[in-house]
């Protein structure tokens, strides 16, 4: 087959993420003058250290999902951590950590104590946020990750049934 094109035959053509952007904030002008090809790389490569630095990062919410899995659960610190970690999670594209840490700092806020029932339902929310950064899990993960959302579903919708 040669290589010349038929008129027929599909043109494709890409850009790169820099004009791309560019074209949505409005081309050269206004601003597309602060997003300029050299900050928009600048910033992109922030972006993918911080991600690459994410997990080294963790260490003090680290040590609270620890303690939550041992039952050594002190609400403020933990609170904070799972709403820190949920933000940056979000941000990041860590989408299984994600959705892991949301509906557990729903539940965190709802309440001022915890029952043993849901202290132990705080435990597996934390092994698997735990699982999720031992993994370095970015995005949704794999059936593993899909079948722990799913079990975690679950014991939140059967403690919730019990407290009603």
């Amino acid at each position: 087959m040669d290589d010349q094109k038929t008129s027929d035959a599909p043109f494709l053509q890409t850009r790169p993420a820099d004009f791309t952007l560019q074209k949505k904030v409005g081309g050269k002008g206004a601003l597309g003058k602060l997003f300029t090809p050299e900050r928009i790389q600048s910033a992109q490569q922030t972006i993918e250290e911080f991600k690459s630095g994410y997990f080294e990062d963790l260490s003090s919410y680290v040590a609270e999902l620890h303690a939550a899995t041992r039952g050594e659960i002190e609400r403020p610190a933990l609170l904070e951590s799972v709403k820190s970690l949920k933000g940056h999670a979000e941000s990041l594209g860590f989408e299984f950590i994600f959705r892991v840490c949301n509906p557990l700092y729903a539940f965190l806020c709802s309440k001022t104590e915890y029952s043993e029932i849901e202290t132990l339902l705080i435990q597996k929310h934390a092994e698997a946020i735990l699982a999720g950064i031992r993994k370095k899990e970015r995005g949704m993960g794999g059936k593993v990750e899909e079948e722990t959302l799913k079990s975690l579903e679950i014991l939140r919708s059967t403690l919730s049934a019990r407290n009603t």
